[in-house]
């Protein structure tokens, strides 16, 4: 088996499902769609995308404008869009597994990072008007959801949207 990332052999490690490239260090993992990327925090199959574990944990809001605020190029604008759209839906759905007062605690953080989301969103919506505006793009910004107005700008900075989680094409 090869490696969809650069092609490389697939190495089968201790555990039977688990796969990993010989050259680049992607993981694999057989399970009964077929083998499928797994990447830190997600795996990734035709049909779906499932996160599975908590993006960004350990990282406040303020660590992620700091590191915008060092890099603002628009890769980096996607990329941390993604991770904080990621983290702001994970901690969403979080929400229902608890019960007061733990789940005030949860609500605050979860509108930090609701926040921030809709902050680079808006920044993101800046750059489509612009090029609307200059007739560069025409990118439909009303409407449709915010997955989907950042879909041209998060598409050629190399995402996909994964049934709702950002992840790398």
């Amino acid at each position: 088996m090869k490696c969809g990332e650069c092609g490389s052999l697939l190495i089968l490690t201790d555990d039977p499902d688990i796969f990993i490239c010989e050259h680049c260090g992607s993981k694999y993992v057989n399970h009964s769609e077929g083998l499928c990327l797994l990447c830190k925090d997600i795996i990734v199959t035709k049909e779906m995308a499932v996160l599975c574990e908590e993006p960004l944990e350990g990282v406040t809001p303020s660590d992620i404008r700091q590191m915008l605020s060092r890099d603002n190029t628009e890769k980096m604008l996607a990329t941390i869009f993604a991770r904080v759209s990621n983290k702001a839906c994970w901690l969403g759905m979080d929400l229902d597994d608890y019960e007061e007062p733990e789940l005030s605690e949860k609500t605050v953080e979860s509108d930090e990072w609701w926040d921030l989301c809709f902050e680079l969103h808006d920044r993101i919506n800046v750059i489509l008007k612009e090029e609307n505006k200059t007739g560069k793009a025409n990118h439909i910004l009303e409407g449709i959801g915010l997955q989907d107005i950042a879909l041209p700008f998060m598409d050629r900075n190399g995402y996909k949207d994964g049934a709702g989680w950002w992840i790398k094409k």
